[in-house]
């Protein structure tokens, strides 16, 4: 009897009479690694993971906790993904995209990757680059439609969860040809784009970055000179000072467990010698109250300092938060060395294959994501 089970699983057999409720429910108990492997396994298999039910199983087994995901310019190459859930790093296959060079990564959310596609070759009055929406997990690449203003020039671009389970918005701040600043609102819901156009005149973003909490649009702008905050919905807007203003200090902003976080490094003759994090305080009700102040969350050791300044080719490093986790990675380098928010402690991550060892690492992206195959 014994031996006529292993038979029968040993050939496949015992697999395809399993109906497809329990196929459904034994795949949503895999670990992420395996959900990418194994859809390539059978149809069966594959339909199972993509199917409407597959997502809320997934959830309720655990699945879906937040990543850290480092993005390679080249399709071609993949993307690194360590899950810390199960403490390993892992390839994650984008072929399903076109296979450009050159590819952006704008930003991530409810398991979508916000990507700029370069089209080639560029024509008189064409576009340089193709928004388009990415779901990993599902192998998906959803081109969005153009959008309703021509823009001169694109400060920041960002992707969030919509109000509704399995919709999304995707938000394009810059300028238009008459120097007007603007932002446009892409929602998957409705499938259109809408313009806001009551932001701050000369606004002007620094690092591409761009954050949404709490139904407030948080950036770094060197115009006006601190954080600026703006509520999507109303089509307000307010400026929040930085906590520490020096010259030799260069900001991060970072969203963190629902919290808003600034991350200073501090320089010293181009070299960098601390780095320091402050947590936003709301005292008032909701952010359109204005009653902020900054409170020191905690400083990178000197030790990881000084990893950072061997292993980086220059200051610049990029933080991300992930759950309730910081991870901070130095210009050029895989290493990756994380502050727990919850735990006040840092750690290093284990070390990651080198997909490209014969080149520096200088163009990764590395984003919070968070896997899902809804959408």
């Amino acid at each position: 009897m014994a031996a006529d089970l292993e038979d029968s699983a040993g050939n496949g057999s015992i697999w395809s009479e399993l109906p497809q409720h329990l196929v459904e429910t034994l795949l949503a108990r895999l670990p992420l690694d395996c959900i990418f492997r194994f859809r390539s396994v059978c149809k069966c298999w594959n339909d199972a993971l993509t199917c409407k039910h597959f997502g809320s199983l997934w959830a309720e087994s655990g699945g879906g906790q937040p990543c850290l995901i480092l993005c390679m310019p080249n399709t071609r190459m993949g993307s690194l993904l360590y899950s810390f859930s199960s403490r390993a790093w892992q390839t994650v296959s984008l072929s399903f995209m076109p296979d450009v060079r050159g590819v952006s990564y704008r930003g991530s959310a409810a398991g979508l990757l916000l990507v700029d596609i370069p089209i080639y070759p560029i024509t008189f009055g064409s576009s340089f680059s193709r928004m388009c929406v990415c779901n990993p997990l599902r192998r998906t690449c959803f081109p969005l439609p153009p959008m309703l203003t021509l823009m001169s020039s694109v400060m920041a671009k960002a992707i969030v969860a919509g109000d509704d389970p399995g919709t999304y918005e995707v938000l394009v701040v810059g300028k238009t040809r008459h120097n007007a600043v603007i932002a446009q609102v892409y929602t998957s819901s409705t499938k259109s784009w809408k313009v806001r156009d009551s932001l701050p005149h000369g606004l002007l973003i620094r690092n591409d970055e761009m954050f949404v909490c709490s139904g407030f649009l948080f950036c770094l702008s060197t115009v006006p000179a601190g954080i600026m905050a703006y509520d999507v919905r109303e089509g307000m807007s307010f400026t929040i000072d930085v906590p520490d203003s020096r010259p030799n200090i260069w900001h991060r902003l970072v969203a963190c467990a629902s919290s808003i976080l600034i991350v200073g490094g501090i320089e010293e003759n181009h070299v960098l010698k601390e780095v320091i994090m402050w947590e936003l305080l709301d005292h008032k009700d909701g952010f359109d109250g204005h009653g902020f102040s900054w409170k020191e969350m905690g400083r990178m050791p000197q030790s990881a300092c000084r990893q950072f300044r061997r292993d980086s080719i220059s200051t610049w490093f990029e933080c991300v938060g992930v759950g309730d986790k910081i991870c901070f990675r130095a210009h050029g380098s895989l290493q990756v060395v994380v502050y727990s928010v919850t735990q006040g402690s840092w750690s290093w991550l284990p070390s990651c294959p080198d997909p490209h060892q014969d080149r520096k690492n200088l163009h990764l992206r590395s984003l919070a994501f968070q896997p899902s195959p809804d959408k």
